[in-house]
């Protein structure tokens, strides 16, 4: 009997909940940042994701 897929669905929901942290890590970084405007937004992704525990 084949095993259900529930695998991969745990799996897209793991990477839903981390695009939703990582959001809000990057909110928090924008909010806390009044001169964040100055950085190049390349530069800005670069930044949140380096500094973030996930990736």
């Amino acid at each position: 009997m084949k095993k259900p897929n529930t695998d991969y669905f745990f799996r897209n929901f793991v990477d839903l909940r981390m695009d939703i942290i990582l959001l809000n890590l990057a909110l928090e970084f924008l909010t806390c940042m009044p001169y964040w405007q100055f950085i190049s937004p390349t530069a800005l992704v670069h930044f949140c994701v380096d500094s973030s525990p996930f990736v």
